[in-house]
C-alpha cells in the first residue's frame, strides 16, 4: 500500500474527486483516481463547506444509484443473492432510511421496593 501524503485540492482536482465519488461511493478510490491521499480529500472537507456539501450530494448520487440497481433486481426478479449484498451497502450508506427501526415507549409508573431479610 502506498500512502500519498496531503497535498491541497485546486478546483480541478475536487471536481475531480466529487464525480469519482459519486461513481464510487469510497472515499479511497475517490482519492486515487485523481493521486491524492484519502486525508487529502477529508483536509478539504473540514476546510470547505461547500466541497462538504458537494461530497454530500455525490453520496446521496451514489446511493440513489444503488436503490436504482435493487429496484431493477427486485423487479426482474434476478440475482437474488446480490440483491441482499446491495440491501447491507443501502443499510450501511443510509442507516437513517434503510435500518430497523424498533420503538419502545413505557408509560405508568413503577413502583421498587427492597427488602433485605435481617438475621434470622
Amino acid at each position: 500500500m502506498q500512502v500519498r501524503k496531503y497535498i491541497r485540492l485546486d478546483e480541478a482536482k475536487k471536481e475531480q474527486v466529487i464525480k469519482a465519488y459519486a461513481i464510487h461511493g469510497n472515499y479511497k478510490k475517490a482519492a486515487e483516481a485523481v493521486g491524492v491521499s484519502r486525508s487529502s480529500v477529508f483536509n478539504e472537507m473540514k476546510k470547505s463547506a461547500v466541497f462538504k456539501k458537494a461530497m454530500e450530494e455525490a453520496k446521496a448520487c451514489y446511493v440513489d444509484d444503488l436503490e436504482a440497481i435493487l429496484d431493477k433486481r427486485i423487479k426482474d426478479g434476478t440475482d437474488k443473492m446480490s440483491g441482499i449484498l446491495l440491501m447491507f451497502k443501502l443499510k450501511a450508506e443510509q442507516p437513517d432510511k434503510y435500518r430497523e427501526n424498533v420503538s419502545h415507549k413505557v408509560e405508568g409508573s413503577v413502583k421498587i421496593t427492597t427488602h433485605i431479610p435481617g438475621p434470622d
